[in-house]
């Protein structure tokens, strides 16, 4: 281990930083001294400041460091503590699995364990689970103070039109007591909108009216209906703050210390229009849209969402024409882009037809049959380990019992001290060995998972069939594993852009599907 490279991994979310002091700079400082002590030469620094460590994926520099191990870049990755890495136990022991499967070992700065060990895998384990209770506590403490702050009339949420939040009393970067002061010519504009819904438009009217005229949401964007739809629902407008009650499961209200908006009969008029809207029956479009948000919109490179128009024919009855049309232009109107009508059936067939070509390619079949064995090869892997350990702690007790019996012998202990060891020690080999029936028989269901190329074959050759029973949920799932998105080219053909793994299977060409504005 003394002539590994090293890679340092410092993570530092705003809250730990303020509060405890866990800089980048210290964490550094670190955990470069401890390789200088050691010899270790390092390979880099991987930092991601700012960033939580609730998730794995939202943070770039442990992204960077996983696949650099899967290069075989350095051989050991140093921490200052194993929650730096990942506060949920199952993230962590995923990312530790994986760096295992390259040879790469993790140990941390203040924490006694080595991966390469069982006992230092069971260390991990209970680490983890520490981990992970901890970032509950966090969360729950932060929760009840937002919650005993908005029963007192505190606003605790983030920028609001119409307002600017301001920092009463600062407690730490993720403590703040902030109040409500109006801004006049956004409180205008809130006014405005319920004045325009008051007076009987809708949603996309508003927002269409809003968007021609100008105007831009607190962000600097434009407006959308679910923006318009929230301004009208805010209470906040009226000087209330609304907040939950999880031991009551509702939700609670209390007079706000900010000044209102909007007068309560303007507030009350709007709701009275609001909850009749509600209660129309919605118009049923009888189709699945299975390609929404798959599917790029030809102009702006939107997803598309699904979508109808009607047409009256000559002799005055209707027909509805069903489409997918840019998600931009449906939520925030013309302002945004065209609505880039592409007509629904034509191009969820020639999606499906050209996946019944794909899916019998023989690579395809080889890389299912692959990827599925190895997740079982990992997941028998682990559990083989984890038996292991269960038998070494099994012998372990056989020795324990046997040392109580010679220091009874010895006279050191008394009668009453040997049963109160060997009830100990038969309670700990009953878990353990319950513990040890278990994982055999998820060990012996995870082997009959293993499939074979001709198994795998015939299923994907009985496509048709596999499909026709899905529900549209299942058959989106679906295609959403198999293609990252669905383009047009300039000739107007489809171009059906596949995930990674099928990203060399070529597909036959397309025919052209038309679309107009």
């Amino acid at each position: 281990m003394t002539t590994c490279k090293v890679a340092l991994y410092i993570r530092v979310s705003t809250y730990e930083q303020a509060e405890f002091g866990y800089s980048l700079e210290a964490q550094t400082e670190a955990l470069r001294e401890y390789c200088r002590a050691n010899g270790w030469p390092i390979y880099q620094v991987y930092a991601d400041e700012g960033i939580s460590g609730k998730r794995a994926d939202n943070r770039p520099a442990l992204q960077r460091l996983l696949a650099d191990a899967e290069q075989g870049s350095f051989q050991l990755v140093l921490v200052w503590k194993v929650n730096r890495l990942a506060r949920d136990a199952l993230s962590l022991l995923e990312i530790v699995e994986r760096l295992k499967r390259h040879g790469v070992s993790l140990r941390s700065l203040t924490e006694p364990f080595e991966t390469q060990t069982p006992i230092g895998q069971f260390t991990l384990q209970v680490m983890s689970a520490v981990g992970e209770m901890e970032l509950k506590t966090i969360s729950e403490n932060m929760r009840m103070g937002r919650q005993r702050r908005n029963r007192l009339g505190k606003y605790c949420g983030s920028r609001i039109l119409g307002y600017e939040v301001q920092a009463t009393e600062y407690h730490s970067a993720r403590r703040q007591t902030t109040s409500l002061s109006v801004i006049p010519m956004e409180a205008a504009l809130v006014q405005h909108i319920f004045t325009l819904y008051a007076e009987g438009l809708g949603f996309k009217a508003i927002m269409n009216r809003l968007n021609h005229s100008g105007f831009v949401t607190k962000e600097g964007n434009a407006f959308g209906i679910n923006t318009v739809r929230q301004i009208l629902k805010n209470v906040v407008y009226i000087g209330k703050i609304r907040f939950c009650d999880p031991e009551k499961q509702f939700e609670e209200f209390a007079q706000g210390e900010h000044e209102p908006i909007i007068p309560l009969p303007l507030w009350v008029e709007v709701h009275r229009r609001l909850r009749e809207n509600s209660g129309r029956p919605k118009k049923q479009v009888p189709h699945d849209f299975i390609l929404a948000s798959l599917l790029r919109c030809p102009a702006c490179g939107s997803g598309m969402v699904g979508g109808y128009t009607t047409a009256t024919r000559k002799n005055g009855s209707f027909k509805r024409y069903v489409y997918y049309v840019c998600s931009k232009y449906h939520n925030k109107g013309s302002t945004s882009c065209k609505p880039n009508h592409v007509p629904a059936h034509a191009v969820e067939n020639e999606v499906l037809d050209r996946l019944k070509q794909l899916i019998t390619h023989p690579k395809l079949i080889r890389d299912i049959v692959d990827r599925v064995n190895q997740q079982t090869k990992l997941k028998l892997q682990y559990l083989s380990e984890q038996m292991q350990l269960l038998d070494k702690q099994i012998k372990e007790s056989a020795i324990q019992k046997k040392q109580a019996f010679e220091l009874f012998e010895q006279d050191v202990i008394s009668q009453q001290e040997l049963s109160k060891q060997l009830g100990h020690i038969k309670d700990s080999l009953a878990g353990f060995e319950l513990e040890k029936a278990r994982l055999k028989q998820e060990h012996d269901a995870e082997r009959r998972k293993e499939i074979s190329l001709p198994q795998i074959r015939k299923a994907l050759e009985q496509f048709e069939l596999l499909w026709q029973p899905c529900s549209p949920e299942q058959k989106r799932g679906l295609l959403r594993n198999m293609i990252e998105e669905i383009t047009f080219g300039q000739d107007k053909t489809v171009r059906i852009h596949l995930k990674e793994v099928l990203i060399d299977i070529s597909l036959p060409p397309a025919n052209a599907i038309q679309h107009v504005s």
